[in-house]
């Protein structure tokens, strides 16, 4: 099959750009384009995710500078269309999108703010309701196997292992027909009613997530296996023998002089080439997955990394913020004595309660600036609550996050 073919048919059909400006590309959702799609009004939000997908499988069978150049483009398209937003309002659009992303951050790009944000929003998603799972959409009452299953796909590649499980484990109980063994759809979280079609894709997506959590002991498995089958075989067997020739027919059916004896044979293959191979492979293959937990080991390091630096730099800007509002504060008053014992006049007064309220801004926007990285912080350590966390954040909680 020509993949190059269908690539240039994908690209040259519905890959333009948004509302004309350079820089950017995304997909139109059909050939010919109808004037909503030409504009970029008509907007899918995870099939963009698939698109997206592709080019990076393009770009890992066949590297290029101009499909690189591409997918960063498409990439900063996302979220212009989606009006300065990574996520919606629906669960499995952005766990599609993270998985895609996923995917970006291994040809180079930094995806990493928008995986933070993805993350972020999937985590939220969480509740008790049903037994656990995410939503599908926000403010909706159904929890499906189309949502769950992408986003625990995600978080295990992510390194959230404990969510993955928690996850799948949710899948298992609530949404596996006992009796098939297939997915059902969802269930709905109010009155406990299960959705129960069967689709294609929600049997894609629970495979998908249960194998992204078998990987390392499936290849634990593997190598053992193969290690067993490189190993002598070592037989031992008991019989009965006779250690003398009987005198006569008769007496050779009697059980007199007979001993018992234990043989040991072992066998070894003459030819092992086969088994070896298999081995070799499974040592590659846990190699490579450990590399890949590794990898994301040491991102998720960094991110934390990143992220205290940021909250320092933060917590500086504050502290400079508020000596700098200290400082406008004794401006003020000394305006205004000078003006009461005329020597000044009101302009001076008014300069100096202008530069206050500037300097009451720079320290709200601090303040602001120092809770974002917090939220942040605790994000990238898989430790935030949404609910509570911001609400400790909004200005009620104003003075916790500032003292912390």
């Amino acid at each position: 099959m020509d993949v190059s073919a269908a690539e240039h048919a994908v690209t040259s059909r519905h890959l333009r750009r948004v509302w004309a400006l350079p820089g950017t590309v995304l997909g139109r959702s059909r050939w010919p384009a109808a004037v909503d799609q030409r504009l970029h009004w008509h907007w899918n939000y995870w099939w963009q995710a698939h698109l997206l997908d592709t080019l990076v499988d393009a770009q890992l069978r066949a590297p290029s500078p101009a499909r690189l150049a591409s997918i960063r483009a498409f990439v900063r398209s996302v979220r212009l269309r989606n009006f300065g937003r990574w996520t919606n309002d629906y669960y499995d659009d952005i766990a599609w999108l993270g998985l895609a992303l996923q995917r970006v951050s291994s040809l180079g790009i930094d995806v990493g703010p928008a995986l933070a944000a993805i993350d972020t929003q999937l985590l939220s998603g969480w509740t008790a309701a049903a037994g656990g799972g995410i939503w599908w959409r926000r403010g909706d009452d159904f929890k499906n196997a189309p949502a769950n299953g992408p986003a625990a796909i995600f978080h295990a590649r992510s390194g959230n292992v404990a969510r993955a499980r928690e996850m799948t484990s949710w899948l298992t109980s609530t949404l596996v027909d006992p009796s098939s063994g297939l997915v059902w759809d969802g269930i709905r979280a109010d009155t406990g009613e299960l959705v129960k079609h069967i689709y294609t894709y929600c049997q894609g997506v629970y495979l998908g997530a249960c194998l992204e959590l078998s990987l390392m002991d499936e290849a634990a498995r593997t190598i053992a296996y193969s290690r067993n089958q490189l190993r002598p075989q070592f037989d031992a067997s008991l019989a009965l023998t006779r250690r003398e020739t009987a005198d006569s027919l008769p007496s050779s059916f009697g059980l007199d002089n007979f001993r018992f004896a234990t043989f040991f044979t072992i066998a070894m293959p003459v030819d092992r080439t086969p088994q070896i191979i298999e081995y070799q492979n499974a040592l590659i293959d846990r190699d490579r997955r450990t590399r890949d937990l590794e990898m994301f080991r040491k991102r998720i390091a960094a991110d934390v990394k990143r992220s205290m630096r940021e909250t320092a730099r933060m917590t500086e800007r504050l502290r400079v913020s508020e000596e700098s509002l200290e400082i406008s504060q004794r401006e003020v008053e000394v305006a205004h004595f000078r003006y009461e014992r005329g020597l000044s006049n009101n302009l001076d007064v008014v300069a100096a309660e202008g530069g206050l309220m500037l300097a009451e801004n720079r320290r709200l926007a601090a303040l602001a600036e120092l809770a974002l990285s917090r939220l942040s912080l605790r994000a990238t350590l898989g430790i935030l609550d949404a609910r509570q966390d911001v609400a400790d954040a909004a200005p009620g909680g104003v003075n916790r996050v500032t003292h912390d």
